[in-house]
C-alpha cells in the first residue's frame, strides 16, 4: 500500500515486491518471512524512504526547528523546550502509527551544550568536535574481533587485513570530510546547535 503511494510504474511495483516477499531456505525448506527485507539489501534505504516520507514531509514543513534523519537516526534542534516537547511528541506518534519505536538506549534529550553522539560523531554547540566515544570503542572491538578470525592466518596476510580496515576507518574518520557527516559543519545546523536544545533518537 505504501510503494503504491509513491510508485505507479506496475513493471517497478513488480520488482519491489519480489524484494519484500524474498525466500529464505532453512533445512531444506522455503518460506517467505512475514516482515523485514534480505540482510544487506540494496534497496534498504530507499525503502525507509518511502516508509518514513510522512515523517520527513512533516518535520520538513516545521519552522524555526531544524531535523535531520539518516537512515533509522534521527536529530531535532530547537530553540525552546516547549518547541522541543511538541515534536518529540509528534514524532512518538509517527512512530508509533508505523509500529516503531526509540530505542530507549540510543535516545537522549537535552542541551547541545552537553554534547550528543550522532551518526558516530561527537556534536556540541560548536557542532562537529571530534568522534563518539561509542565509535571509537566499536573501532577498538572490531580490530580485537579482526585479530581474532585472522589469527591462523600469516602475519602478513593478518596486517594486510587489519591495515585495510584501519585504512578506510581513518577516512571515515575525517568527519569534516565525510560525505554523510559534512552537511553538519554547515548552517542551519550551527545556528540551531548554538540555540541550546536538541533530541537524537534512534529506533529499531
Amino acid at each position: 500500500m505504501q510503494l503504491r503511494e509513491h510508485i505507479t510504474r506496475p513493471a517497478y511495483l513488480t520488482i519491489l515486491t519480489q524484494y519484500i516477499h524474498y525466500s529464505v531456505e532453512e533445512g531444506g525448506e522455503f518460506y517467505t518471512p512475514e516482515k523485514g527485507i534480505a540482510r544487506g539489501c540494496a534497496l534498504s534505504p530507499l525503502m525507509g524512504a518511502l516508509h518514513l516520507w510522512a515523517v520527513d514531509n512533516y518535520f520538513a514543513h516545521q519552522h524555526k526547528i531544524y531535523y535531520g534523519r539518516y537512515m533509522d537516526d534521527f536529530v531535532i534542534l530547537t530553540y525552546s523546550r516547549w518547541q522541543l516537547r511538541k515534536q518529540v511528541k509528534q514524532l512518538n506518534k509517527y512512530l508509533a502509527s508505523l509500529g516503531f519505536e526509540k530505542h530507549p538506549d540510543k535516545t537522549f534529550i537535552g542541551k547541545v551544550s552537553r554534547g550528543f553522539d550522532w551518526l558516530g560523531a561527537w556534536l556540541t554547540d560548536k557542532v562537529v568536535v571530534g568522534i563518539a566515544p561509542r565509535a571509537l570503542t566499536n573501532h577498538r572491538e572490531k580490530v580485537r574481533r579482526l585479530y581474532e578470525q585472522t589469527r591462523h592466518w600469516s602475519k602478513t596476510k593478518q596486517a594486510r587485513r587489519v591495515s585495510d580496515y584501519r585504512a578506510r576507518w581513518k577516512i571515515w574518520g575525517g568527519y569534516g570530510r565525510t560525505p554523510v557527516l559534512r552537511p553538519l559543519l554547515r548552517p542551519p545546523l550551527r545556528s540551531y546547535a548554538q540555540a541550546g536544545r536538541m533530541l537524537p533518537g534512534a529506533f529499531r
